[in-house]
C-alpha cells in the first residue's frame, strides 16, 4: 500500500477507534490501546490459578483462523461496522474503500496479471486490523458454555471440568450448527426442515448425545426460537419420560415432521425431476448428482427407480442407452453408473489416438515466378 492511503488512515482510525472501544468484547486484546498479548496471558493465568486453587481440572482448546484477513466478507463487515455505530458517509466511505480492490506483483520490471479481491482486507495498512476485530466482534455469542481469550485472531477457549458433561459442552463450540430458518417459499421448507435434520443427526453422534430427553433439548436448543415456537404450539409434541417408555425425541421430530411434510410441493419438484437432462458435454457423475439432488426432494418410494428411467430417457449417449436396454428389469444403478464410466473412459482413449488429418478439399497454392499467376499444389 502507498504512503498516501496510509496517511489518510492514520486519520480515520484515530476516529473509528475511538468511538467503538466500548463496542469491543473484553476477550478480544489484540490491536486495542491499554491491551496486549500480556494482559491476555495474564487474564488466562488468574483463571487457571483460581481453578488450581479449588483443585479443579481446566480443559483448554487453541486455535487459529486460517487465512483470517484474506477471507473477510465485504457485506458482513458493513453490517459489522453498522453494529458499532459506524454509519452515514462515514460506513458508505469505508464500504467503498474495501471493496473492489486490485493487486499485483512486479519483480524485476515483470508484471503479474491483476487479481480482484473479492474478500479481505487491505494488508499493511492501518484499518486492517482494527476492521478485522470489528469483523469477529460477534464470536462472543458462540461461547455459552466456556470463557474465551482473543489477541486477533487467535482464540483459546476453556473451562472448568468436573465431569463428562463439561467435556462435551466446551467439544459443542467446535460442532457448531445453524439455527433453523423456515422460511421461504412453502415448497421449501419441508426440504430445509430434512436437511436441517440429517445435520443434527450428525451433530447428535459426534457430539455423543445418546439419551432421548438430552437429543430434544439439543434440537430445540440449536433449532432456535423458530423451532421452539412451532413445537410447544403443536398438541401432543412436548411430553415427559414415563413408564410408558415413550422416546420423548422420536416423537418430538413426528410431530414436527408431520407440521412440515404437508409444505412439500412433491408434484412440482416431481415436475423439475422429470425436466432434468444431461447437457452436452457433461459428464454423467454430474448428471447424476443433479438426478440424486432433485429425487430427495420428489419423495419417490423407489428413488433408485426414478432415476434409471431419467437416464435411460434422458442421457446423452446412445450407446449407454443401448447396454441398459439390453440389462432389461434386472438392470441396478450401480450397474449404469459402471457402464457410464467404462463408456466415458473408453471416449476419452479413442480422442488420444485419433490424429488430426488434413482435409483433401484443402488447396495449396503458391506464386510462380512470373510474379501474376498462381499454380496450386
Amino acid at each position: 500500500m502507498s504512503s498516501i492511503p496510509k496517511l489518510f488512515e492514520s486519520l480515520v482510525y484515530k476516529y473509528i477507534a475511538s468511538h467503538i472501544k466500548h463496542s469491543i468484547v473484553e476477550e478480544q486484546h489484540g490491536f486495542i490501546r491499554g491491551r496486549s498479548l500480556e494482559t491476555n496471558l495474564l487474564q488466562f493465568t488468574e483463571y487457571l490459578c483460581g481453578s488450581l486453587d479449588d483443585r479443579s481440572q481446566v480443559d483448554v482448546i487453541y486455535t487459529d483462523f486460517e487465512k483470517a484477513f484474506d477471507k473477510v466478507s465485504h457485506l458482513l463487515l458493513s453490517r459489522r461496522l453498522a453494529e458499532v455505530g459506524v454509519t452515514g458517509n462515514l460506513l458508505r466511505w469505508l464500504s467503498s474503500y474495501i471493496r473492489n480492490r486490485s493487486q499485483y506483483v512486479v519483480i524485476n520490471g515483470e508484471c503479474s496479471d491483476t487479481f480482484y479481491c473479492t474478500s479481505g482486507v487491505p494488508q499493511g495498512s492501518h484499518l486492517g486490523p482494527l476492521l478485522f476485530i470489528i469483523y469477529i466482534n460477534g464470536l462472543k455469542g458462540c461461547f455459552r458454555y466456556c470463557e474465551f481469550l482473543l489477541y486477533a485472531d487467535d482464540l483459546k477457549f476453556f473451562r472448568r471440568v468436573s465431569s463428562v458433561d463439561d467435556c462435551n459442552m466446551i467439544q459443542d463450540v467446535l460442532l457448531p450448527l445453524e439455527p433453523f430458518n423456515g422460511e421461504g417459499e412453502i415448497g421449501s421448507v419441508g426440504i430445509q426442515w430434512e436437511k436441517w435434520k440429517r445435520a443434527l443427526e450428525i451433530y447428535l453422534e459426534a457430539a455423543n448425545v445418546h439419551e432421548a430427553s438430552r437429543k430434544r433439548a439439543t434440537l430445540l436448543h440449536l433449532g432456535g426460537f423458530a423451532i421452539q415456537e412451532i413445537y410447544y404450539n403443536l398438541p401432543g409434541a412436548h411430553v415427559t419420560e414415563t413408564g410408558e417408555n415413550i422416546d420423548v425425541n422420536k416423537r418430538s421430530v413426528e410431530k414436527l415432521d408431520e407440521y412440515f411434510a404437508p409444505k412439500q410441493s412433491k408434484l412440482f419438484e416431481r415436475h423439475i425431476f422429470r425436466l432434468i437432462k444431461q447437457e452436452s458435454g457433461e459428464k454423467f457423475e454430474r448428471f447424476l448428482v443433479r438426478l440424486r439432488n432433485q429425487a430427495h426432494k420428489c419423495k419417490f418410494v423407489s428413488t433408485e427407480e426414478n432415476i434409471i428411467d431419467q437416464i435411460v430417457e434422458k442421457c446423452q449417449s446412445a450407446d449407454l442407452r443401448k447396454k441398459v436396454l439390453t440389462m432389461g428389469d434386472a438392470v441396478t444403478l450401480d450397474a449404469i453408473i459402471a457402464e457410464a464410466n467404462a463408456l466415458e473412459a473408453v471416449t476419452r482413449q479413442m480422442e488420444n489416438f485419433e490424429e488430426k488429418k488434413p482435409f483433401l478439399g484443402d488447396v495449396q497454392a503458391v506464386a510462380t515466378n512470373g510474379g501474376g499467376s498462381w499454380e496450386t499444389l
